[in-house]
């Protein structure tokens, strides 16, 4: 005759899904930080300057620190902002926090994203007793010069589909990832564009995303999506989106998804 559970069979068993609570509860904290530190609203551009922007962020379940920002620093200059903070959970959502607020105080007195990544770089590294890291784009855009000046800092290459269809990968590197070590010196680059460009700056939850062949999304079936006929950054997103979500085909998300466009049109 089988014997009943012994007590402390059924303690660990209490104990298993206690813990399972705990952890979910945390994951749920995580993503509430997370999401709750993003822009809702797309920022007012004034229709003499000629842009559209959307940015779209769908964490996985075991939020992986993605975020996205953007903000008027004066009435000539808009930054745009994509990183992804190694590690989950709770540890990656306040490191998230804190680098994207230490972003946005230096850019208020600071013209140049080199110089704005080297001093966030400095004070994350001074104080990141877990040794987490955060891959980061940062870019300024200039209406006036129409120009975007960037800093890449170990984060995937932006894109910018030219008006013309033709995609130009922003490859300069300009340092390593933030936070890593104190003492850095990153650089810049300074890309020229015109009316018809597109701005898309994203996180590898888009390029590795996979199915359940275990193939990668890629880069290639990125670009084709964007050299597709599109409405608005709205729509270009939202579909380059379930373009991922058919090709998983019901695999897990293992990673957030994450994607800001940024569209030159005509301001007349």
């Amino acid at each position: 005759m089988d014997q009943p559970p012994s007590i402390p069979l059924l303690a660990q068993i209490d104990q298993l899904k206690a813990e399972k609570k705990r952890l979910e509860a945390e994951l749920n904290l995580a993503k509430d930080l997370q999401l709750g530190m993003l822009p809702t609203n797309a920022p007012t551009l004034p229709s003499a300057l000629g842009a559209q922007l959307y940015a779209k962020l769908i964490p996985a379940r075991e939020v992986g620190g993605d975020f996205y920002d953007y903000y008027w620093l004066d009435d000539a200059r808009l930054v745009i902002v994509m990183g992804d903070v190694s590690g989950k959970g709770v540890a990656a959502g306040f490191m998230m926090a804190i680098c994207k607020a230490l972003l946005q105080s230096k850019a208020t007195d600071e013209a140049s994203p080199a110089r704005i990544v080297t001093h966030v770089n400095n004070q994350l590294a001074a104080h990141n007793p877990n040794h987490m890291f955060v891959t980061l784009f940062l870019g300024i855009w200039a209406p006036g010069t129409q120009t975007l000046t960037y800093t890449n800092a170990g984060h995937n290459p932006t894109l910018v589909r030219r008006s013309s269809g033709q995609v130009l990968k922003l490859t300069d590197l300009h340092g390593p990832v933030v936070a890593a070590m104190e003492d850095l010196e990153y650089g810049e680059s300074v890309v020229d564009l015109v009316q018809g460009d597109v701005v898309f700056a994203y996180t590898d939850g888009i390029t590795e995303a996979h199915n359940s062949a275990r193939e990668l999304f890629g880069e290639k079936r990125l670009i084709d999506a964007l050299q597709q006929p599109y409405q608005n950054p709205k729509e270009l997103v939202e579909r380059i989106f379930m373009n991922i979500l058919l090709f998983e085909r019901g695999e897990e998300q293992f990673d957030d998804i994450t994607a800001l466009c940024l569209e030159l049109i005509d301001a007349s």
